[in-house]
C-alpha cells in the first residue's frame, strides 16, 4: 500500500506499517508542520505565495503562487538540486515581510549508485522579494568542500492562469490554454489562450551547470514579472540595485527603537 494516498472508504479496511487498521477518511502525512507553512510577499497588485524553501509547489489544491491582480501566473517554481530538493536549513523574512531570504543545503546525492555529493557540501542562499509587477530572486551557490564541484540546478515552473475562486475549490465550465515558448536565450515566455480540450498546463523546466570553485560563492540572478497581458515571463536580471530600492522604504517605515523610562523618584 502506498502510503501517502488517501484511503477510500469504499474499499476493504487497510491497515498501515504495524497492522493498525487506518481511520475511515485518514490522510498520510508526508511533509512536516514546518515545511507546510507558507511565507507571503506583496507589493501592490503582485503578491507570492511559497513554502519554507522559497518553492511554489504545483500540487493540485494548493494555493501557493505568484499572482497578478488575483490571477496565478505562475503555479509552480522549484529549484532542484542534481534533481533533488534541497535541505531546508532556515528560512525568515525581514524588512517589514518584504524580502524573504533561505539557506538550503543539499543531501548525499547519487549519481550512477554513488555518492557524489556528500550531505552539505553545497549551501544554497535564496534571496526573494516582490517589486513592482515583479518577483525577483538571487540564488548564491557555495562550495564547501575541499575541491571544485559542477552541480546541475534545474528550476521547474508551470502556469495554470487561475484566478483566486479557481484556487480556492471554484469550478469554471470553460477555461483557456496554457503554452511556454522560448523568448530569446535567458527567457520564457508563458502565454494564456484559446481553450483547448484537454489542455493541462505545461510543465517547462530549466537546467543550468553551475561551477563552483574551491570555497568560492557563485550567484545566480532571475526574475518573473508580468507583462501588459497579465503573462508572467520568466528571464535573467540582477536584482541588486532593485533590491536596495525596495529595502530603504521598509526600513524608513519601520518602527523607531522605544525608550523606556523610569518615573520613580530617585
Amino acid at each position: 500500500m502506498n502510503t501517502s494516498t488517501l484511503l477510500n472508504s469504499s474499499s476493504p479496511a487497510q491497515t498501515v506499517g504495524d497492522g493498525v487498521p487506518a481511520p475511515q477518511y485518514a490522510i498520510a502525512a508526508n511533509a512536516t508542520l514546518q515545511e507546510r507553512r507558507t511565507r507571503t510577499l506583496k507589493h501592490g497588485d503582485t503578491f507570492a505565495v511559497f513554502d519554507q524553501r522559497g518553492d511554489i509547489g504545483g500540487e493540485p489544491g494548493n494555493s501557493e503562487g505568484l499572482y497578478y491582480r488575483d490571477t496565478r501566473i505562475l503555479s509552480q517554481f522549484q529549484v532542484l538540486l542534481e534533481e533533488a530538493r534541497p535541505l531546508l536549513l532556515s528560512s525568515m523574512t525581514q524588512d517589514d515581510n518584504a524580502v524573504f531570504s533561505a539557506d538550503l543545503s543539499n543531501p548525499d546525492l547519487l549519481i550512477d549508485g554513488r555518492i557524489a555529493f556528500r550531505r552539505e557540501q553545497i549551501h544554497l542562499n535564496r534571496l526573494k522579494f516582490v517589486w513592482q509587477g515583479a518577483c525577483y530572486e538571487r540564488l548564491l551557490v557555495r562550495n564547501f568542500s575541499d575541491g571544485p564541484l559542477h552541480v546541475r540546478l534545474t528550476f521547474r515552473f508551470a502556469s495554470d492562469f487561475a484566478d483566486l475562486f479557481e484556487v480556492r475549490g471554484e469550478v469554471r465550465a470553460a477555461h483557456g490554454a496554457s503554452s511556454a515558448d522560448l523568448e530569446s536565450g535567458s527567457g520564457v515566455l508563458l502565454k494564456y489562450g484559446v481553450s483547448t480540450a484537454g489542455c493541462e498546463p505545461p510543465a517547462t523546466r530549466c537546467a543550468n551547470r553551475v561551477r563552483a570553485p574551491r570555497a568560492s560563492t557563485v550567484p545566480i540572478p532571475y526574475s518573473t514579472k508580468s507583462c501588459a497581458a497579465a503573462c508572467p515571463i520568466c528571464t535573467c536580471s540582477s536584482p541588486t540595485r532593485r533590491l536596495a530600492t525596495i529595502r530603504t522604504p521598509a526600513r524608513r517605515g519601520s518602527a523607531p527603537p522605544s525608550d523606556v523610562t523610569d518615573s520613580s523618584p530617585p
